[in-house]
């Protein structure tokens, strides 16, 4: 596994720490294998990579987030590179940007999760 890191406003990061922990009781240390998840139901759900890079420009991104990525996210990544500078060839921090939307895409789609999440935080 490689350590690569991502960032994310600090609203985002307190709200998919607290969901990861709560919802899905992968505690701290679980949270790399919940991103990892979420960047398959990214890819899975929306090949095409439209909802990466949305709204990145406006964001905050003042907090960073450390995980560890397996070899077959890896290859999911490199797939994601090929697609998005297919698309735009100067394109900057695509990794990050895979990540985050890939986050932010499974706490809008979980919505068994969203459930639980909003029983144990309020």
């Amino acid at each position: 596994m490689r350590r690569t890191a991502f960032t994310l406003p600090s609203l985002l990061r307190t709200e998919y720490t607290a969901h990861v922990t709560h919802a899905h009781g992968y505690g701290p240390r679980g949270k790399s294998r919940w991103v990892r998840e979420a960047i398959v139901m990214l890819f899975r759900d929306d090949p095409g990579l439209t909802q990466v890079g949305l709204g990145v420009d406006v964001i905050d991104k003042d907090a960073v987030e450390p995980i560890y990525l397996d070899e077959s996210t890896e290859d999911l990544m490199k797939v994601g590179y090929r697609i998005l500078r297919a698309q735009y060839p100067e394109w900057e921090g695509v990794q990050g940007d895979i990540i985050r939307a890939a986050v932010m895409y499974r706490l809008a789609h979980d919505t068994n999760d969203r459930e639980v999440f909003r029983a144990n935080v309020g």
